[in-house]
């Protein structure tokens, strides 16, 4: 019942944006990913190498509770981590490049659609 509430209580509030704001989110999203892909990029280049992450199975030490007790116990959880991945940092060199390129790109279109966002 509590991840029910909780959830609708998240949709309610994603739906409190004003137009306006709904608007420059729309406007600008493709950009914010971009950007990100190329920060990733960048520091994937200055390590000189990738990091994946991996989700495996462990266990956690944490409470159970009974039907009017609580205790320790062991519980199975997924796990992550990031492992080291070898790269081609020319290929990597030439991916943020384009990226950069579509940075440009997608500057301009989200000035444009920015402009035609209604005010407040």
């Amino acid at each position: 019942m509590r991840p029910m509430i909780f959830f609708t209580l998240i949709l309610t509030l994603a739906g409190c944006a004003s137009p306006r704001q709904q608007c420059l989110n729309a406007a600008t999203r493709d950009l914010s990913t971009v950007r990100e892909l190329i920060k990733e990029t960048e520091a994937t280049i200055a390590r000189g190498y990738a990091l994946e992450k991996e989700t495996f199975p462990g266990l956690t030490y944490g409470f159970c509770t009974g039907r009017q007790n609580v205790a320790g116990c062991f519980q199975n959880r997924l796990q992550t981590r990031e492992i080291p991945v070898a790269v081609n940092l020319a290929a990597e060199r030439a991916k943020l490049a384009e990226l950069k390129r579509k940075e440009r790109e997608l500057t301009r279109r989200a000035a444009t659609a920015i402009a035609a966002c209604p005010a407040s």
